[in-house]
C-alpha cells in the first residue's frame, strides 16, 4: 500500500511525458481529434452541409508569415475541422487529418492549416514555377467575398512553398492566368506539414460591409493516394462548385481598398536575324532595341478594378506552336500574352467566340499595341462589368519598339460585357457588344469596320440538376471601301448565330438537346474567330457516369457517352452563268444536308491510377460547302462538293501520374469510301528528374492519304463549271511534331525553362483532276502538272527563360529565342529534279537562324 503513491507518481509522469512529446500543433488548438470550445460543432464538416467558421480578429500584434502557426491569435482562433474524402470516394474516411482556423485584420485575411500524416503517408513535394505545381501534395482555399455561387478566388500552395492563384466563375470554371500580390511559406516537422497565408483584401474584391460572409472551402489533396479531401463536401448527383461551399462569417470592419498598383518595366533586345530564305541569300545586320512601358492596377472601388497597359512588350512569352494549314479555316491560336489572359474569362461568351485576343497587335512583326486598358468587377447594381479598350498601329521596319514613332494602319477595340444574376444566383442574364473601328485615311488599301452584339443566359432548376442555357449573336461588317475614294463604301452586311440548349448537368445519367444556328452572313472574325458560319445544326447526347462510389472494386471512374449531330446549309445561293445571267450554273437550297455525325466514346481509370480511352465516329455521305474556295478572298465560295462516307477510331491510355514517370499514348485512323486514308501516332512521357527538375517529352507521327486535296481554281473558258476548273489533287503526306519541355527550379521563385519544337511535313500530289458536276463527287483526269505543287516544311522554336521573381510583384527575365523555318515547293526549282522530298531533316537545319536575346525587368510598386 504504501507504493500507491510512486505508482500514482509514475502515472502522472508518464502521462506529462506523453503531453510533452506529442503533436506541438495539436496542444496550439489545431488538435483533429478534439471537440468543444475552439472547435465550434458548426466548423465540423462532417456534421454540418454546409460548415460555417468565423473569422478570429487578430488582438495580439503581428503574424509573421513563416509557415509556424505559432502566434497567440492561432491559438485563440476557433478551429474547422470535418474533412472527407471528395475523390476517389466521395464522402469517404480521409487518409489524413486537415484543420485549419482564419484570422483577419485590417489590411488582409490569414489562412492557417495544418496537413497531418500521423497514418504514415509521405510528404511529396517538388519545386516548380508559380501557377505550375504537379506531382506534389497541395492545400486549396477557396473564398468567395460576394457569396454569389458563381465566382470567387482559388489559393494552392505545396510544401516547397510553390503558390498558385486562379479566378473562378461560371461556379464550374477557373482562370489560371489570374495573379495577385500575397504571401505564404510553409513548415514540416515529423507530424505533417503546414501552411500559413495572407491574402490582403487589395487583392481581391468584395462588397464592404460591417459584417461580412464569405463563401470558403478547403482541400487538400494527397499525392501518394491520389486522394483529394474536402471541407465543404457534397452528392456527386448535385451539380456545382463555387456554390457548394461553406462560409466564413464575422469579417467586420474592414475598410474598402482604393489601391494603386504600378509595374514599370525596361526591357532591351538584340536580334541576329536569319541569313537565308527560301528564296535566295541576304545579309541583314543585327537589331538592337530598347524599350519602357507600364502597367497599372488601380482599385476603382473594392468591386472595380481597372488595369492598364502602356507600350507593353510580351517578348518573354512563348513563340506559337508550328503548323503547316492546307484546310480552308484559318488556324487558331491560343494566347500568351499576360495582360490579355489574365481575366479573359470576363470576356468569355459560352457558345461563339465573339472576343479573340489574337486580333489584337498581332498582325505582323511590326504590329504594336499602343495602349490597352480593361475595368472589370461588380457596379454597385450587382451588375457585373468587364470593359476592355485598346489602340494599334504598323510600323516601319525596326520601328515597332520606338515609342516616339507614329505609324499607320491604325485601329481600335472596344469590348464589354454585363451580367446579372437572380433567384440566389441560380439564373444569370449577359449581353456583350465588339466594335474595331480603323483609320481608313492610314491604310493604302480597302479595310473595314466590325461590330457584334452578344446575349446569353442561364437558368438552373432543381438544385442545379437540370439546366437550360441559350445565346445570341448578330455582326455588322461595314466596308470602308479603297481609303482614296470616298464614296467607294458598300452596304454593310449583316448576320446572325444563336445556340440554345436543354441539359441535365449531374446523376449517373446526364444527357442534353441543343440547337444552333449562324446565318450565311455572320462574320465575327474582325474582333472575334468563326471558321463555319451558314449552317443551322441539332445534336443530342447521353452519358452515362461511373465511379468508385458504385462499389467497383476495378474501376475508379469511367463514363459512356454516345452523340448524334446533323446540320443543314442555312441560306441558299444561287451562281448564274456569267454568258447569260438568266441561267444559273449551280445552286444550292437552304435546307440541304451538310453534315451527318454518330459518335461514341468511352474512357476509364482503376484504383491503380492507369486509364484508357476510345472514340468511334462515322460520317455518312455529306457535303462540304467549303471544299471549292476562291483564294485569297475567303468570302467567295465556290459550288458545293460530296464528302465520302467516312470512319474514325481511335484508342489512348495513360499511366499513373502518381509516379516519377509516366507516359500516355495514342492511335488515331480515319478512311473513307474513295481511299482517303490517315493513321496518327501519339505518344508522351514526363520525368520527375527531382523535386527542382522536370522534363516532358511529346512526340506526334501523322501519315495520311487524301484523295482529292484542293489545289487551285483555274480560268477554263467554255469549259469547267461556269467557266472556271476547280482543281484536286491526290496528296500523301507525312508529318511529325517533336516538343520538350525541361523545368529547372533553383528556389521557388527563380526558374528555367526549355521550350523546343521541331516540326517537319513533307508532301506529294498526284493525279490532277477537276469536279465535274457541282454538289458529286464526280471528277475527270485535268491538263495540270499538279507535282509543282509538291512541298518540304520545317520549321525549329526554341525559347529558353530564365525568371525570378525577386520581390513580390517584381520580375526578371533573360530570353533566348531562336528559331528557323523553310518552306520548299517544287515550282521553286529550275530543275523540278532538284527538289527533295524525302522526309529528311534538311529544311529544319540548312537554313540560318534567327536568334533574339532580351532582358526584362519589372518592379512592382503599390501606393
Amino acid at each position: 500500500m504504501k507504493s500507491s503513491p510512486i505508482i500514482a507518481l509514475s502515472v502522472l509522469g508518464l502521462i506529462l511525458i506523453a503531453f510533452s512529446i506529442s503533436p506541438g500543433l495539436a496542444l496550439d488548438g489545431f488538435d483533429p481529434q478534439r471537440t468543444g470550445p475552439g472547435y465550434p460543432e458548426a466548423a465540423n464538416g462532417r456534421m454540418n452541409e454546409p460548415p460555417s467558421l468565423t473569422a478570429h480578429k487578430i488582438s495580439h500584434g503581428s503574424i509573421q508569415i513563416d509557415g509556424h502557426l505559432d502566434e497567440v491569435d492561432w491559438m485563440n482562433a476557433p478551429a474547422a475541422t470535418g474533412f472527407t474524402q471528395f475523390e476517389p470516394e466521395r464522402r469517404g474516411e480521409p487518409c489524413e487529418e486537415t484543420v485549419f482556423k482564419v484570422i483577419y485584420d485590417e489590411d488582409a485575411i490569414y489562412f492557417g492549416v495544418a496537413c497531418y500524416r500521423l497514418k504514415g503517408e509521405p510528404i511529396i513535394s517538388c519545386l516548380s514555377r508559380r501557377d505550375q505545381i504537379a506531382s506534389s501534395d497541395r492545400i486549396r482555399i477557396y473564398i468567395s467575398p460576394y457569396h454569389d455561387m458563381v465566382t470567387g478566388y482559388h489559393f494552392r500552395i505545396n510544401p516547397h512553398g510553390v503558390k498558385e492563384d486562379y479566378y473562378n466563375y461560371g461556379d464550374l470554371y477557373h482562370d489560371i492566368s489570374w495573379d495577385a500580390v500575397w504571401d505564404a511559406d510553409t513548415s514540416i516537422d515529423e507530424e505533417g506539414w503546414y501552411a500559413e497565408l495572407r491574402i490582403p483584401f487589395s487583392s481581391i474584391r468584395y462588397r464592404a460591409a460591417e459584417s461580412m460572409t464569405w463563401g470558403f472551402n478547403v482541400f487538400q489533396y494527397i499525392h501518394s493516394q491520389a486522394q483529394r479531401t474536402a471541407w465543404s463536401n457534397w452528392d456527386r448527383d448535385q451539380n456545382g462548385f463555387m456554390s457548394r461551399s461553406g462560409t466564413i462569417t464575422g469579417i467586420k470592419g474592414i475598410r474598402s481598398p482604393r489601391q494603386l498598383e504600378i509595374t514599370p518595366y525596361v526591357a532591351s533586345s538584340t536580334t541576329d536575324p536569319s541569313d537565308v530564305s527560301a528564296h535566295g541569300f541576304y545579309n541583314e545586320d543585327w537589331h538592337h532595341f530598347s524599350n519602357f512601358g507600364t502597367d497599372v492596377k488601380y482599385g476603382v472601388t473594392s468591386d472595380l478594378t481597372l488595369n492598364a497597359t502602356f507600350q507593353p512588350d510580351f517578348g518573354q512569352v512563348e513563340a506559337d506552336p508550328s503548323v503547316l494549314n492546307l484546310s480552308p479555316y484559318e488556324t487558331y491560336y491560343s494566347e500568351k500574352r499576360p495582360f490579355f489572359i489574365e481575366g479573359a474569362q470576363f470576356f468569355w461568351h459560352p457558345d461563339f467566340t465573339v472576343f479573340y485576343s489574337r486580333r489584337i497587335g498581332t498582325g505582323s512583326e511590326n504590329s504594336r499595341i499602343r495602349y490597352a486598358g480593361k475595368m472589370t468587377g461588380k457596379t454597385a447594381g450587382d451588375i457585373s462589368t468587364a470593359i476592355l479598350v485598346a489602340a494599334t498601329d504598323e510600323t516601319m521596319d525596326g520601328q515597332a519598339h520606338n515609342t516616339f514613332k507614329n505609324g499607320d494602319q491604325k485601329a481600335f477595340y472596344a469590348i464589354g460585357r454585363f451580367g446579372k444574376q437572380f433567384h440566389n444566383d441560380m439564373h444569370s442574364i449577359n449581353i456583350m457588344q465588339t466594335g474595331v473601328i480603323r483609320d481608313k485615311g492610314s491604310y493604302e488599301y480597302s479595310t473595314r469596320n466590325g461590330y457584334t452584339t452578344g446575349g446569353d443566359f442561364e437558368l438552373n432548376f432543381r438544385d442545379r440538376m437540370y439546366q437550360i442555357t441559350g445565346s445570341f449573336v448578330g455582326s455588322i461588317v461595314d466596308r470602308l471601301g479603297h481609303p482614296e475614294d470616298s464614296s467607294d463604301n458598300p452596304d454593310p452586311d449583316y448576320g446572325t448565330g444563336s445556340r440554345f440548349e436543354v441539359e441535365k448537368t449531374s446523376g449517373d445519367w446526364r444527357w442534353a438537346l441543343t440547337t444552333r444556328h449562324q446565318s450565311d452572313k455572320l462574320d465575327i472574325n474582325d474582333l472575334g474567330y468563326i471558321s463555319d458560319p451558314n449552317h443551322y445544326a441539332v445534336q443530342a447526347w447521353v452519358t452515362r457516369v461511373f465511379n468508385a462510389d458504385d462499389g467497383e472494386r476495378f474501376l475508379k471512374d469511367g463514363n459512356v457517352h454516345a452523340r448524334f449531330y446533323q446540320n443543314w446549309i442555312y441560306a441558299d445561293r444561287r451562281f448564274p452563268d456569267p454568258a447569260d445571267p438568266s441561267k444559273t450554273i449551280w445552286s444550292y437550297d437552304r435546307g440541304h444536308n451538310l453534315n451527318t455525325l454518330w459518335h461514341i466514346e468511352g474512357s476509364l481509370e482503376t484504383r491503380d491510377f492507369w486509364g484508357a480511352w476510345i472514340n468511334l465516329d462515322y460520317h455518312p455521305d455529306c457535303t462540304e460547302i467549303y471544299t471549292t474556295r476562291w483564294t485569297p478572298d475567303r468570302t467567295q465560295r465556290g459550288p458545293l462538293m460530296t464528302a465520302p462516307a467516312n470512319y474514325n477510331a481511335s484508342i489512348g491510355f495513360w499511366s499513373d501520374s502518381r509516379k516519377t514517370y509516366g507516359f500516355d499514348g495514342s492511335i488515331e485512323t480515319g478512311a473513307d469510301v474513295e481511299g482517303s486514308r490517315r493513321l496518327e501516332l501519339d505518344g508522351s512521357v514526363y520525368w520527375v528528374q527531382n523535386s527542382r527538375i522536370r522534363h516532358n517529352l511529346s512526340l506526334e507521327y501523322e501519315r495520311a492519304f487524301n484523295d482529292a486535296q484542293w489545289v487551285g481554281n483555274f480560268e477554263n473558258a467554255g469549259g469547267g463549271i461556269g467557266g472556271v476548273s476547280y482543281v484536286f489533287g491526290e496528296l500523301e503526306q507525312r508529318t511529325w511534331d517533336l516538343t520538350l519541355r525541361s523545368r529547372f527550379l533553383f528556389s521557388r521563385d527563380a526558374s528555367l525553362e526549355l521550350y523546343l519544337q521541331p516540326f517537319l511535313t513533307v508532301g506529294n500530289y498526284s493525279k490532277a483532276r477537276e469536279l465535274v458536276q457541282p454538289d458529286s463527287y464526280d471528277l475527270e483526269a485535268y491538263d495540270y502538272d499538279v507535282s509543282a505543287h509538291d512541298f518540304a516544311y520545317g520549321a525549329v522554336n526554341l525559347n529558353l527563360v530564365y525568371r525570378w521573381e525577386y520581390r513580390p510583384g517584381s520580375s526578371f527575365y533573360l530570353v533566348w529565342t531562336h528559331s528557323r523555318e523553310d518552306y520548299d515547293a517544287r515550282a521553286f526549282h529550275g530543275d523540278p529534279g532538284e527538289f527533295e522530298n524525302n522526309f529528311s531533316t534538311r529544311p529544319i537545319f540548312d537554313n540560318e537562324a534567327e536568334n533574339r536575346f532580351l532582358a526584362k525587368i519589372s518592379y512592382w510598386f503599390s501606393i
